[in-house]
């Protein structure tokens, strides 16, 4: 993966597994952020589809877009794994291939951990929608993820926590907690909670509702096992 001369401050990875009925306007929705400061990876876990032809236009006419294929599908944690692994930025965030966000939402996570250093990872507002746009539910953060003590973060662990996956991370701390999944945890149920656990009980997570993700859901259910 050749990288670009200078570091940009945050890294967004995009694992993707025959994503190209969503995957240009999830990169659209990251080519037009507010935050100009980013780099794109997108992680192609060997797609079978046009995936890789849309990856490819947006290297193209925009240098800070990466493209990476795979020779196999690795399955989907140790595609997730890859993307940050081959980040160096100091910031770091995935984005599912069928999801969308505010204009503003890089600009918003990364203004909340900057000030906020004791936290490792800010997380926003989930929006689930429809692929038409419909709205589903709204799923906000509870105060209890700032202000309340061990009980507090524990609930809200229960609540929201997979959602959290799709925040933005100071990224050594990330790698180093999906490190200890891929080898203790050799399952693709459940990986992004058990990635999340130490910082939602170490209080090192800070919400923001202003922050705006929208999650396609899909009649057929989740399609990340082999991102």
């Amino acid at each position: 993966l050749s990288m670009v001369s200078r570091m940009a401050e945050v890294s967004i990875g995009v694992p993707v597994f025959n994503g190209a009925d969503f995957l240009e306007g999830s990169l659209q929705c990251l080519r037009d952020q507010t935050f100009r400061d980013i780099e794109v990876l997108i992680f192609d876990n060997c797609s079978e589809d046009a995936t890789g032809e849309i990856a490819k236009r947006f290297c193209e006419v925009d240098p800070r877009f990466r493209y990476v294929r795979h020779e196999y599908n690795r399955g989907a944690v140790p595609n997730f794994a890859a993307s940050v692994e081959a980040a160096q930025s100091k910031f770091f965030m995935w984005r599912a291939a069928d999801d969308t966000s505010s204009l503003d939402y890089v600009e918003r996570l990364h203004r909340l951990l900057l000030s906020n250093p004791d936290r490792d990872i800010a997380v926003p507002k989930t929006l689930e929608i429809t692929s038409a746009g419909k709205l589903l539910r709204e799923k906000a953060n509870s105060p209890r993820v700032n202000d309340a003590g061990i009980a507090g973060r524990v609930a809200q662990i229960f609540k929201l926590y997979p959602d959290w996956i799709y925040g933005l991370f100071r990224r050594d701390t990330m790698v180093t907690s999906i490190r200890r999944v891929l080898a203790e945890y050799p399952y693709t149920w459940d990986w992004d909670t058990a990635s999340l656990f130490p910082f939602a009980f170490q209080g090192r997570v800070i919400g923001g509702n202003e922050a705006l993700r929208y999650d396609v859901i899909h009649p057929a259910g989740p399609t990340l096992t082999r991102a």
